[in-house]
């Protein structure tokens, strides 16, 4: 049980950050609790991204998985009509298997390729 004057680390997970007010604000989104909210975020705070660079995929996107031998390598990003993943976007392996974005999450994946060139 946690009490008065225990050292904690408290995380927000999934928080997404809609706006940089200041350089020690941010407006971030709680998807969990659906609520929008503005944070200081004072020097003993760590703020980490917790999604890739260009996260969430784009149709036409390239996405690279990295050192795992059991996962295909490549992703392509399609807008398939009929998915339920969010925005209807689902990634495509060089392999033929199709899995949602947020499957991609799980592994070290880094974009290659978007908008018709190399990021």
């Amino acid at each position: 049980m946690i009490g008065p004057g225990d050292v904690v680390d408290i995380t927000i997970r999934r928080a997404t950050v809609e706006d940089v007010l200041d350089d020690r604000r941010l407006l971030v989104r709680i998807k969990d609790v659906d609520i929008t909210h503005t944070i200081t975020v004072p020097g003993c705070v760590q703020v980490d991204r917790a999604t890739p660079v260009g996260w969430p995929p784009q149709p036409g996107d390239l996405w690279r998985t990295w050192n795992m031998p059991t996962v295909s390598a490549c992703w392509y990003a399609h807008l398939d009509g009929e998915t339920v993943y969010p925005d209807g976007v689902v990634l495509i392996s060089t392999d033929g298997e199709v899995i949602s974005p947020d499957a991609l999450l799980m592994i070290d994946t880094v974009l290659v390729w978007r908008d018709g060139g190399p990021v």
